[in-house]
């Protein structure tokens, strides 16, 4: 969904969209500052849904002449947007072999340290975090994540743009919200691929 139809669709939840049928002006009452607030609201929202119930998943291949060595080990920095690994483990290509392996450390949130062993071809299977609204995001700015995910942001920006105002609406928009999050839940799957350390090893994560 586009920034206009979030924006829009959020105020129509407050009865604030159209009087009479014409669009509420931005000098109209508070209308200006509900269109301040906006963007910050919307990027807590998606923040909210991406790091519960639908992270986003992101591949990053790790180039060996891109990292730093650390005796036996290489030295990655993580992107920016890392928030945190899938649990799937790395996804490994030696010659005709394909593995998933979850011997890997963590160091803190900045870093990975990979054994040099692994490689041929090596890559991260990661969650991270959404690409946020600028504070004037234009009308055609996206949101992020899958479409499902878009239509419960207007529910979240409108409850608390009604916060202050109306406790009854409040309430009750958050609660849609909330029921609408907690049907993201996806069942379990199952996905058939041999595992070289069977254990675990370092990093793992179920």
């Amino acid at each position: 969904m586009t920034y206009k139809q979030l924006r829009d669709d959020t105020l129509r939840l407050l009865n604030q969209y159209s009087v009479a049928g014409e669009e509420v002006s931005p000098t109209y009452n508070n209308q200006a500052d509900y269109l301040k607030r906006l963007p910050s609201l919307l990027n807590d929202g998606q923040m909210l849904i991406a790091t519960t119930l639908r992270p986003i998943t992101e591949m990053m291949e790790l180039k060996p002449y891109a990292a730093t060595r650390m005796g036996n080990w290489l030295r990655f920095i993580l992107p920016e947007d890392f928030y945190r690994p899938s649990g799937r483990g790395l996804a490994v290509v030696q010659g005709s072999e394909c593995f998933r392996s979850h011997e890997f450390q963590l160091l803190g949130s900045a870093a990975l340290l990979v054994p040099e062993s692994l490689f041929g071809s090596v890559a991260l299977e990661y969650y991270r975090y959404p690409v946020p609204f600028d504070t004037d995001a234009e009308d055609d700015d996206r949101a992020d994540n899958t479409p499902d995910t878009h239509t419960l942001l207007p529910y979240y920006a409108a409850a608390h743009l009604a916060m202050h105002d109306d406790s009854f609406l409040y309430a009750s928009l958050l609660n849609e919200f909330e029921a609408r999050l907690e049907r993201l839940r996806q069942p379990a799957t199952a996905q058939r691929m041999s595992v070289r350390d069977y254990y675990g090893g370092f990093g793992y994560e179920g």
